[in-house]
């Protein structure tokens, strides 16, 4: 999402369904929270890859348990950032997710 974003291929649009432009990187919100407690608040799911992945059908969870090690966290270290959070001293996330041998390698993985 954050690269097809980067590209300009999002339209932001109003609850009244009208669209205005198209979202740039500098639209990301970032929200820092504590998983455990958004479990026990709602229901949840996360994938492994892109929800709009074509390279790959994405895997989905919703067990919490399974977080760390469903989800490809070296990817968010990688380089260029953005939103970073100095409060939490966190350097932020990878802002394209694409591009990369690794990101490539993650997505053309073949499930065992």
């Amino acid at each position: 999402m954050a690269y097809t974003i980067h590209q300009g291929n999002v339209p932001l649009i109003d609850p009244n369904g009208q669209s205005h432009a198209f979202a740039s990187s500098e639209d990301i919100v970032y929200i820092v929270a504590d998983p455990a407690k958004v479990a026990d608040e709602c229901s949840f799911w996360f994938t492994d890859i892109a929800c709009n992945s074509v390279a790959q059908t994405p895997q989905y969870s919703n067990q919490i348990e399974n977080l760390e090690s469903h989800i490809k966290w070296e990817l968010f270290d990688e380089t260029p950032r953005m939103g970073k959070i100095k409060q939490i001293e966190y350097d932020g996330a990878c802002k394209y997710f694409n591009d990369s041998d690794r990101s490539t390698a993650c997505l053309n993985r073949k499930k065992i």
